[in-house]
């Protein structure tokens, strides 16, 4: 664990002339006013801590927690803590659970955690799990989210890629509650003033994955997002469900049409972004390295990818100098491959609709495009996986 990670055991001396505070991990999110656990009566105790999802989980498996045994379901959470710094101070509390910490280093398990649970075994305040809900604890015992002062994502990392893949219903919900608030919050900051409109295709259904798919778009650091399904109608009742469960926390709209244009011509924002419900966008700052290009003058953007073929269960991909190419001929052979269709496509809206309204089949769409836009560029990164059923 990184050294300041054991800066919250020196806080009393840090911040000599406060009293009492409260420390949050960074990855917790506040959903509710702090004002009940900041007047929470400490009764004496040094801090006040809520349980970790440690002591169920050793329940569920029939065994003793590593460090503390028979007696592990004592064991706290240090990530959120409620702190008397008066007392700490009073009885040089920070330098001795330094030395407990360097006595006792090699059996730790989590670090400056144990640390505090060795020290302040039997002189803590429990709190209530509402206080600091570890998302594993969803699994054992479930709170409603609207129950939840504090939710701590220790296991479940909404800014990690594929976390979708693992959300059972309830994280589903804690983790759309974080994506929600970070875009919110880029809002007031003005930080994406620029909407950008995602298309995905999910008009070829066989292999539709959504988690995966909407996943590597949700945890994107471009948040200013509008998501548009395009659908013939045919999602089962998983799709649907799921669907469902998204649109309360995200500008996110189910088209049925057979034909892309109609999804075109409901985009609202400055660009339209086009992707087949079997791709994936592969890192968090694709949709923004995009924009980034397109705000230079580009009315098209596209990107190298990776390949994934779905018989061979194979990823190809080739090494690239990350560089950006702002053509002027649109048929440089050299990028044949970026510019053959419009998936992975990051389009000015104005120029997408005009084109599609014209009555240009899917097909030669691509084409057209091309050739009425004033600036295009490609971006030699593989930012994303393009999936191939043959």
């Amino acid at each position: 664990m990184p050294v300041a990670t054991y800066t919250r055991v020196l806080l009393p001396h840090i911040l000599p002339e406060v009293k009492r505070i409260i420390y949050l991990d960074t990855d917790t999110q506040v959903l509710a006013s702090l004002e009940e656990l900041w007047q929470t009566d400490l009764e004496g105790n040094f801090l006040g801590a809520a349980g970790d999802s440690a002591p169920y989980m050793h329940r569920k498996l029939g065994t003793w927690h590593s460090m503390f045994g028979d007696q592990g379901d004592n064991y706290f959470n240090s990530g959120v803590l409620l702190m008397d710094l008066e007392l700490m101070r009073k009885y040089h509390v920070a330098f001795k659970v330094i030395k407990e910490a360097l006595d006792t280093a090699q059996i730790f398990v989590q670090a400056d955690q144990d640390a505090h649970n060795l020290y302040y075994y039997d002189a803590y305040k429990r709190l209530d799990l509402k206080y600091n809900y570890g998302s594993p604890l969803f699994e054992y015992e479930p709170y409603p989210l609207e129950a939840i002062t504090i939710l701590h994502h220790y296991v479940y990392k909404p800014w990690k890629d594929g976390v979708l893949e693992e959300a059972d219903s309830l994280v589903l919900a804690a983790l759309n509650t974080y994506y929600q608030a970070k875009r919110e919050a880029d809002e007031l900051l003005g930080k994406w003033p620029d909407k950008i409109s995602v298309i995905v295709d999910l008009r070829q259904n066989e292999r539709a994955d959504l988690k995966r798919c909407l996943g590597g778009l949700l945890y994107q650091s471009y948040t200013n997002l509008e998501i548009l399904v395009l659908t013939k109608g045919t999602l089962t009742k998983q799709q649907a469900e799921f669907l469902a469960k998204l649109q309360p926390y995200h500008r996110l709209e189910i088209v049925e049409a057979s034909q892309l244009k109609e999804a075109v011509a409901k985009a609202s924002g400055a660009y339209v972004y086009f992707l087949n419900i079997n791709d994936l966008l592969l890192k968090e700052d694709v949709l923004a390295k995009f924009y980034q290009v397109a705000n230079k003058g580009a009315d098209l953007v596209a990107s190298d990818y990776q390949r994934f073929d779905y018989q061979t269960k194979m990823i190809y991909w080739v090494n690239k100098e990350e560089q950006v190419a702002f053509l002027g001929a649109t048929n440089n052979q050299q990028y044949q491959r970026e510019l053959g269709e419009l998936t992975g496509w990051l389009v000015k809206t104005s120029l997408a609709k005009e084109c599609l309204a014209s009555g240009v089949s899917e097909q030669l769409a691509a084409k057209l495009l091309r050739q009425e836009a004033k600036q295009v560029a490609v971006i030699s990164e593989q930012l994303w996986l393009k999936t191939f059923n043959k």
